[in-house]
């Protein structure tokens, strides 16, 4: 009786088309996952520049301002001179470039918000749409100048 070394043709092919299948059917489920870890991680990361923010103006006793871009995901945050009466860029770690994943969309009531050094801040709601679907939303509540998941996400 001859004894075999390794697999035959007939099943290598089955054992790959097992694969194939196997893996057809999961690569749209990881999609659908890792979009919704970005849209997640595009919220917390809202929720952490407000904080930042919040915590600057109480801080350093000064206005601050946090201004979300729509066309391009682009977060800026300035603080306000009053010997200029305007906003300025933030220097150091704080005024570093922020920006959305891409292919989020982010609609607000308004472009900014304001956080003052009494740690309120103005009224706000950032809605994240991803291909016209709402993925979720980060609302600001003016008195406590704290944000938050909208109930509505």
């Amino acid at each position: 009786m001859r004894r075999r070394n390794g697999f035959t043709l007939v099943e290598l092919a089955v054992a790959g088309a097992v694969a194939g299948i196997l893996l057809g059917a999961a690569v749209p489920a990881l999609r659908k996952g890792y979009r919704r870890f970005e849209s997640e991680r595009a919220m917390t990361a809202l929720l952490e520049w407000t904080a930042e923010a919040r915590r600057l103006s109480v801080q350093q006793g000064a206005t601050h301002r946090l201004s979300l871009d729509p066309a391009t995901g682009a977060a800026d945050l300035t603080v306000w001179v009053p010997g200029r009466g305007e906003f300025a860029a933030v220097s150091g770690r704080a005024g570093r470039a922020r920006r959305l994943a891409p292919g989020l969309d982010v609609r607000a009531e308004e472009p900014a918000v304001l956080f003052y050094p009494d740690g309120s801040s103005t009224r706000n709601i950032w809605i994240l749409y991803r291909a016209g679907e709402r993925v979720g939303g980060v609302r600001m509540d003016p008195f406590s100048g704290e944000a938050g998941f909208d109930a509505d996400s």
